[in-house]
Order: structure tokens, then C-alpha cells, then sequence
């Protein structure tokens, strides 16, 4: 089965502003959380932002993304180090949990391209299906 990746930039206010979403081929679902961060990452620095709040659902991935947090034994280490290399950027990025009930248009997004085995690809407007995940995140 594919893995999907779905990151979504919101303003302050928790409204969309741009959205990216990527098949990976197989892998866990702690991999495909990792490689969420990076696509998510690599999306915010190229359009610009340098002060990022970055949510996930995974606390295990908040863990491994620690400066001091050892990930040898990690399958996904490189792909960490690759996502630990992003946080290292001239930019200013803090990691912060979210309910699984609040990531549910992230989740979406993910399982759309899943699904569709997409390539990298960056939403200029929310595709229709993201709407009511979208608004479920925001009242929930």
C-alpha cells in the first residue's frame, strides 16, 4: 500500500494559505510522519515563511527531532537527519503537538495522494474534498 504525505500552511488565525502533498511508496506511518515534516519544511522555506510553527500528530516524531535525541537504531534516521538539517536553516521553527482531531484536513490531504500515487505537488487553493476537513479542524 502507498504512503501519502500532506502538510498545510495556515496564518495565525488557523486559516489555509497553501497546502503540498506527495506519494512516497510504501513505508510506516512514523516514516510517512517524518516525511511529512521534511515535504512540509522544504514547502514553508521555498515560499518564504521564516517563522514557522510546525504541528504534528506524532509524538514520536516530536522525540526524534530533538538536537540530542539518538536515532541510530531509527530505520527513518536518515530521513531524520535529513528533517533535523531543515531545522537548522537561518529560520526560526518551533514543534508543537496537535490532537489527531484537530490534523484531520493534513490527514485527508495525505490520504489523497495516497491514493492517487501523486508526485510532489503544491495547492495554490485547497482541492474541493479538503473543505470540510478544513472547517472540521477549525470548530473541533
Amino acid at each position: 500500500m502507498r504512503i501519502g504525505c500532506g502538510a498545510i500552511i495556515r496564518d495565525a488565525f488557523g486559516n489555509w494559505i497553501s497546502s503540498t502533498s506527495g506519494s512516497y511508496g510504501t513505508g510506516s506511518a512514523f516514516a510517512v510522519e517524518i516525511l511529512t515534516m521534511e515535504l512540509g519544511h522544504q514547502h514553508g522555506w521555498s515560499v518564504g515563511y521564516r517563522n514557522v510553527v510546525c504541528c504534528t500528530d506524532c509524538p514520536q516524531a516530536l522525540m526524534v527531532l530533538q538536537p540530542r535525541a539518538a536515532v541510530d537504531d531509527y530505520w527513518a534516521r536518515e530521513d531524520i537527519a535529513r528533517v533535523r538539517g531543515l531545522l537548522q536553516q537561518d529560520w526560526q521553527v518551533m514543534l508543537l503537538p496537535i490532537p489527531r482531531d484537530k490534523n484531520s484536513a493534513a490527514d485527508s490531504l495525505a490520504r489523497h495522494a495516497a491514493r492517487e500515487g501523486s508526485p510532489q505537488c503544491v495547492w495554490g487553493q485547497p482541492p474541493s474534498s479538503l473543505i470540510y476537513f478544513l472547517l472540521q479542524d477549525f470548530v473541533s
